[in-house]
């Protein structure tokens, strides 16, 4: 009798084992799926604010991570701005703006209109970017530049990752 019971409590247990494994599995899983690789390559931010507009499949993203003491120089998603960088990434700010200015006609109350604060004087010949335009990487954007990008701006000067993201 007292077997019968040992066998019942250490299946209940090994039952109870594989649902937690199962669940740490899938918080994982989801904790990976919804992180940004270029910013997980800059470090561990010791400030962040993120404001977005927008809903599924058509949406506005501006986010200001500050780091400390971060070294760059070996990063396999920014490099160095160059000349050529920096009107690209104006360009890409710029149309940007364009959609910031868009959602304010329509809603002046937005979290991104009122926190958006870019100053395009920061940017340097000491600063770091990337950018992912779909445009380039996708057929079904070819002709569509700017319908879906991701810009990454490091201002080296205060250790500060801007991320712009949009999406129409």
């Amino acid at each position: 009798m007292r077997v019968k019971y040992f066998r019942i409590v250490f299946i209940f247990a090994m039952i109870a084992i594989l649902g937690i494994a199962v669940f740490c599995f899938f918080i994982d899983y989801i904790y990976n799926s919804f992180r940004d690789e270029v910013i997980v390559s800059v470090g561990n931010p010791v400030y962040k604010e993120f404001y977005t507009s927008g809903g599924f499949q058509d949406y506005t993203d501006f986010g200001i991570y500050k780091f400390k003491n971060v070294d760059l120089s070996s990063n396999k998603y920014l490099a160095p701005v160059t000349k050529k960088d920096k009107y690209e990434l104006l360009s890409y700010i710029s149309e940007f703006e364009d959609c910031v200015e868009a959602i304010k006609r329509n809603t002046p109350e937005n979290e991104l209109v009122v926190n958006y604060d870019f100053d395009e004087s920061c940017i340097s010949e000491y600063d770091y970017l990337y950018i992912y335009d779909k445009s380039d990487y996708e057929e079904t954007y070819k002709d569509h530049k700017y319908a879906y990008f991701n810009v990454y701006f490091f201002d080296s000067e205060t250790q500060t990752l801007y991320f712009f993201h949009n999406n129409i």
